[in-house]
């Protein structure tokens, strides 16, 4: 009977993030839904006509919500309608994302509503790095494991990847109006990228 042992192998490898993901709202609250709503997709309009005259292309543009619904600011407020669109823009550049950011709000009036949220490159050569680490790893937990049992790692049998990620928590401030207004500056830092593979190798000796 043949033994073997599986085990998995972790790497991370750091990086340094090329995408940022910016999720930028446009709203308008009016006596009707309609009118509310009009408003709201004129704001779009200037929106994209902004992302236009700064070169992000319409592939980089996703709209990711939109709605209509009821609004009071104080319980004892007629009731009005608020309607808004959700854009997340897909940038390369972090003074783009920066000045995007900043003219938003100056002359469309939008509101941040997340991020920006850093990826690293899926061609970026760290997450090979992380995919050579994650093999090392696993041999060296193999050879481990046999030498605690009293045997030897032989032969190869499988490897499978079990996946890869970017680590660490999504980096998103809220920027306050005065900050904007300020030249503000948007700060990809340094991420990781993990990888991790599940081998499976021959024991030999204990006979």
């Amino acid at each position: 009977m043949t033994r073997t042992i599986t085990v998995r192998g972790h790497g991370v490898a750091p990086a340094r993030p090329t995408e940022a993901l910016l999720t930028l709202e446009v709203a308008a609250v009016r006596a009707t839904a309609a009118e509310a709503f009009a408003e709201a997709a004129t704001r779009n309009a200037a929106l994209d006509a902004l992302c236009e005259r700064l070169g992000i292309a319409a592939a980089e543009r996703t709209t990711t919500s939109t709605s209509v619904h009821e609004y009071r600011e104080q319980p004892d407020e007629p009731v009005s309608w608020r309607a808004s669109y959700s854009t997340t823009v897909r940038l390369h550049d972090p003074e783009l994302a920066a000045r995007l950011l900043r003219e938003a709000v100056e002359e469309v009036e939008a509101r941040v509503a997340g991020g920006p949220w850093w990826r690293v490159g899926a061609d970026d050569p760290a997450r090979l790095d992380a995919c050579r680490l994650a093999a090392a790893d696993a041999e060296r937990r193999a050879t481990v494991f046999a030498e605690a049992l009293g045997l030897r790692r032989a032969a190869l049998i499988r490897a499978v990847e079990v996946g890869a990620s970017d680590l660490g928590e999504p980096r998103s401030p809220r920027a306050s109006l005065g900050m904007l207004y300020s030249e503000a500056e948007l700060r990809p830092g340094t991420a990781e990228v993990s990888a991790a593979v599940d081998v499976a190798f021959e024991l030999e000796g204990g006979e």
